[in-house]
Parts: structure tokens; sequence; C-alpha cells
């Protein structure tokens, strides 16, 4: 199934013929699970790196509790960037586990 590229505002305005997020086959996709702690619970993790990273974000599932939190999210984008988003989710103490299949695609 082949679904658009979304290009936010800023990334069209920055948009150039050679830019990388119009070009499909740079494109990656990962599946992840977060899991917070209570401190970061209230933190908008998964906002921020939406926007400090270019990767497109898709919340799959979660599950937030008073001292604990989970979500599954779908990363897009390019492996590169992706890899530097993740390991900067880890940094703030998220703990990034990698999700095999989809459970609402039953793949």
């Amino acid at each position: 199934m082949h679904r658009p590229t979304v290009l936010w505002p800023r990334q069209q305005a920055n948009a150039g013929p050679g830019d990388r997020h119009l070009n499909r086959g740079a494109m990656a996709r990962k599946r992840v699970r977060f899991t917070y702690p209570e401190v970061l619970i209230k933190e908008p993790i998964i906002y921020l790196l939406g926007h400090e990273f270019q990767v497109v974000t898709n919340i799959r599932m979660a599950d937030v509790e008073q001292k604990m939190a989970w979500v599954m999210v779908e990363l897009e984008g390019d492996p590169a960037e992706i890899a530097r988003a993740l390991d900067w989710a880890e940094a703030k103490g998220v703990r990034v586990d990698p999700v095999e299949g989809d459970v609402l695609e039953g793949n």
C-alpha cells in the first residue's frame, strides 16, 4: 500500500528539488514501545521528538497511569534520523524497546 509522504509546514517551506522528504526510497518505518518512568509521564516527549527530528510519529496504542506509562509508536523518516530520535528519547530517560508487527493491523 502506498501512503503519501506527510510534510509539515516547516518542512514544506524548506523543501528543495532534491529534498529527502520527497524521496520515498529513503524513508523507513520503525515501531517501538516507549516506557516512561513516573517523573516523565507529563513530559511531551513524543511531541518534542516530532519537532526536534525529521520524523513523523504515529501513536498506535498507549496506557497511562499515575506511576508508569507506555506508548507504542511508529516512527517514519530517514533511518539515521530515526536512530538519532530514539537515542535522544533514551537519553531523556525513556525506555525504548522494538516492536515486531502491529496489533492493530494484525502484522
